[in-house]
């Protein structure tokens, strides 16, 4: 699996958990909705780590609870 693809589907799986729409999370995190949009469609093949870091603290996780599997 892609590291994108696991992005994808890691931010989408926390969007549901919380019940979060796309646009607040563009709110919590200070990134674009176009951006995450790009992102969950996967038309952005590499995320900057910064966008990275600002969706984490959207979600009030660290980089590695980004990645980890429960």
């Amino acid at each position: 699996m892609l590291l994108s693809h696991a992005l994808t589907a890691r931010i989408n799986n926390l969007l549901k958990e919380r019940r979060w729409t796309v646009y607040k999370l563009s709110l919590k995190s200070g990134v674009a909705p176009s951006t995450l949009s790009n992102i969950l469609l996967g038309k952005c093949r590499a995320c900057n780590l910064n966008t990275l870091l600002n969706i984490c603290r959207g979600f009030q996780i660290t980089l590695s609870q980004m990645f980890v599997c429960a």
